[in-house]
């Protein structure tokens, strides 16, 4: 029985056709590119292009984390989240939520190597 191309999906490509790995990511002339919809609105972000679609997957979370707080759906749930100091998750502007995710990815990147840590201190603090 052939199947044809629909069985071609790439592994881990949560069964989206046309798209990549994670969410808010795909691969376009060689790059992963990204942006993220604006709930209740038509508008978009676009977040960049990167060379791996795992920093694209980051760029991705940091972003969701400013529209959403902990109710996003991430692409790492168990990675830590931007510290958003005393603004206030949902009432960013786009241009701000652009400048959060692009200076967490450069913070993640010069961090350590080893293991993530955990998520933010406000989704730790449930964990028992």
């Amino acid at each position: 029985m052939d199947l044809g191309p629909k069985s071609t999906l790439q592994k881990g490509s949560r069964g989206r056709k046309g798209k990549g790995p994670y969410r808010g990511v795909w691969l376009r002339e060689g790059r992963w590119v990204l942006e993220i919809c604006i709930p209740k609105t038509n508008s978009r972000i676009w977040l960049g292009s990167h060379s791996l679609p795992e920093k694209a997957a980051r760029v991705y979370d940091a972003a969701l984390y400013c529209i959403k707080g902990e109710e996003g759906s991430f692409n790492f749930p168990n990675h830590r989240r931007p510290d958003l100091a005393n603004r206030l998750v949902g009432l960013l502007a786009n241009d701000e939520i652009k400048r959060i995710a692009a200076k967490f990815l450069c913070s993640a990147d010069s961090g350590s190597r080893s293991e993530p840590s955990l998520m933010s201190p406000l989704r730790a603090s449930f964990v028992t």
